[in-house]
């Protein structure tokens, strides 16, 4: 089976690891295993800062702007075509925000408009690098800074790449990264923090021992979530699908994002900690990144050979500074994009939708977002054309080769 979601990175080494974890409760809050995660995304990320672990992205970015001392009313700044996980947060906390056009051949944040969307009332600015590929830092530091702009690093795609040979995540005043089932490294949920401003460290540090673990009922399903997903994907065709369907249903697995945020609510499990239990599962995915990576640029390249045979004209694979992309999935436009997920899906092949709405997924509420229609062309015409080609470890050449066969007869 040729997939993109459905959690990707899984490998038998990680059910293995994920049944050891679930089945000794009385070590799922084991503090250990958090400290050697802190240490090894540390020195990973080559940072002297802190990192706080948080059981998602959201929770972190949460944790963040509470430390900030943002005021209701106050204004982020965030990339139209992203995820409503980042809006969110900045909802949740009584602020409201403020979304910024991406690049008109790119996937992130266009500087020229995000000087345009600046107002009094802007605190913050949260640069996304989306599907692994960086965003023109340099452009987007002079914009904060003359506007004096808290810069937060929006890496839940990119955890690896670099800018100007420095790790995002390093380059900005603050980031957070996600750990969850389709990212870079995947503990089913889970994120970090850093921040790189001391008296901001403080405070967050301060909030984030104050929060709570999420119960073991919580615990329990994301630790399913490895074990149940090898028979689904399997039997996807068959059963597999509405044996997913059904779990989530019963509770048995969690949703990545639930209904409620399309409508701006809050879950009640953020925001929390990281508990020990997957801590364990993260640390063991990125003992693995080096390999995660090479293998998705191997991918990425024969797509890009095979596909794109004038790349100039993608500006986004020809940027300067010495940018390393991690691909976690590689972007297509086509103004056919939904016949030809169909046609794909009618073939066996699952690709990709992010981001099919310009604050996916599909069916959030624009007017509770605070977005406004017609305020960012360049991300709502991607939104209506983009695609993703699966690039993670269980994809072969041979699966790859597939995919491309298949683009060219219906292209």
């Amino acid at each position: 089976m040729i997939y993109t979601s459905l959690s990707p990175n899984t490998q038998n080494d990680d059910r293995r690891l994920a049944w050891s974890v679930l089945i000794r409760p009385w070590n799922w809050r084991n503090e250990g295993a958090n400290k050697k995660l802190q240490k090894a995304l540390a020195q990973y990320l080559g940072t002297t800062a802190e990192v706080l672990l948080f059981n998602s992205g959201r929770s972190a970015f949460l944790t963040l702007l509470k430390a900030l001392r943002i005021q209701p009313g106050d204004e982020i700044l965030v990339q139209a075509f992203t995820c409503n996980a980042v809006p969110n947060p900045v909802l949740w906390w009584g602020a409201k925000p403020v979304f910024v056009d991406i690049e008109k051949d790119g996937y992130n944040m266009d500087p020229m408009d995000l000087e345009h969307k600046i107002t009094p009332r802007c605190k913050a600015v949260v640069v996304q690098h989306t599907f692994g590929i960086p965003a023109n830092m340099d452009a987007l530091l002079r914009v904060a800074k003359n506007h004096k702009l808290f810069v937060i690093e929006d890496c839940a795609h990119a955890l690896g790449a670099e800018w100007g040979g420095k790790r995002v995540g390093t380059i900005g005043d603050a980031t957070f990264f996600s750990f969850g089932r389709d990212k870079v490294i995947s503990s089913v949920y889970g994120g970090a923090l850093i921040v790189n401003k001391k008296i901001v460290s403080r405070r967050a540090l301060q909030e984030w021992t104050t929060l709570p673990c999420p119960s073991y009922l919580w615990t329990s399903q994301q630790l399913l979530h490895p074990l149940f997903m090898a028979p689904i994907i399997a039997t996807y065709w068959t059963v597999g699908r509405y044996a997913l369907r059904a779990a989530q249903r019963l509770h048995l697995l969690s949703k990545a994002v639930t209904q409620g945020e399309r409508y701006g609510r809050k879950p009640e499990y953020f925001p929390a900690r990281l508990p020990g239990a997957l801590a364990i599962l993260a640390l063991h995915q990125l003992e693995k990144i080096e390999l995660f990576s090479a293998h998705r640029n191997a991918v990425a390249d024969m797509y890009k050979k095979a596909l794109d045979p004038t790349p100039a004209k993608n500006s986004w694979l020809n940027m300067s500074r010495g940018a390393k992309y991690v691909f976690l999935r590689y972007p297509m436009r086509n103004q056919n994009r939904d016949s030809i997920l169909q046609k794909a899906k009618n073939a066996r092949i699952l690709l990709g939708d992010w981001y099919d709405s310009v604050i996916a997924p599909r069916g959030t509420d624009f007017d509770i977002m605070n977005y406004a229609e017609g305020s960012c062309p360049n991300a709502e015409k991607a939104a209506r054309e983009v695609f993703n080609l699966p690039t993670h470890v269980n994809i072969s050449k041979q699966d790859a080769r597939n995919v491309i066969n298949f683009l060219k007869n219906i292209l």
